[in-house]
């Protein structure tokens, strides 16, 4: 009868000693998170991400850049004028209508003629029509300035001294500051720019103190 005991016992000590290898295996496959717990992102919030970080700035390629400003000497421009200008071309460049709003100067910034909407709405409204505002300002700013004191106060505080985007929306445009236009513009548009002496496209305003004060077309 001892001896049968000893046999059950034996027998029941090699079953655990299958068992609990087999049972440690499993766990160790199983996933270490809750896979229902993450969720991948749905389709609308995909899309959503995506319409926000598109617009025709975000299309402005460094080669684009590049051609744009080749062989333009460098302008001197003061820190704040230089860093409200870098600041501009990045929020075009990643389709950030806040902050560009923000980098607008809250006294009399000047986006339109004749519509109080803001600025944001409007630049989304054209950017949705195919007009490729932000792409333009990119660009705009990467063509030579006129500088004080030969920029134009027209439309703006008498007195202030400004640096316009591009030169040839200053008071007296040079032959050089037409051609650089064809960068940008097509050779029928800047012709007749030039011979009406009349720039009507996008042009940038920063004034001295490196305040964003106009980014308009047209008259």
């Amino acid at each position: 009868m001892p001896d049968k005991r000893r046999l059950l016992l034996a027998a029941a000590v090699l079953v655990i000693a299958v068992a609990v290898p087999v049972a440690l295996t499993k766990r160790a496959d199983e996933p270490n998170v809750d896979v229902e717990a993450t969720p991948a992102p749905s389709s609308s919030t995909t899309s959503e991400h995506r319409s926000e970080a598109t617009c025709s700035g975000s299309t402005v390629t460094d080669g684009m850049v590049k051609n744009v400003a080749a062989g333009d000497a460098a302008v001197a421009l003061p820190p704040a004028v230089a860093e409200r200008r870098a600041r501009l071309v990045a929020a075009a460049r990643t389709c950030d209508y806040d902050s560009l709003a923000d980098l607008a100067a809250d006294r009399m910034f000047q986006f339109t003629y004749g519509s109080d909407e803001d600025p944001r709405v409007f630049w989304r409204n054209a950017e949705a029509a195919g007009e490729p505002v932000l792409r333009m300002l990119v660009l705009t700013m990467y063509l030579p300035p006129v500088t004080p004191p030969e920029g134009s106060t027209s439309g703006a505080d008498p007195g202030s001294r400004y640096y316009i985007w591009p030169a040839a929306a200053g008071v007296n445009p040079k032959p050089a500051d037409w051609d650089a236009l064809l960068r940008i513009y097509d050779d029928e548009d800047v012709a007749r720019w030039r011979s009406e002496r009349n720039f009507l496209a996008y042009r940038v305003f920063i004034d001295a103190d490196g305040n964003w004060v106009q980014f308009v077309a047209g008259d």
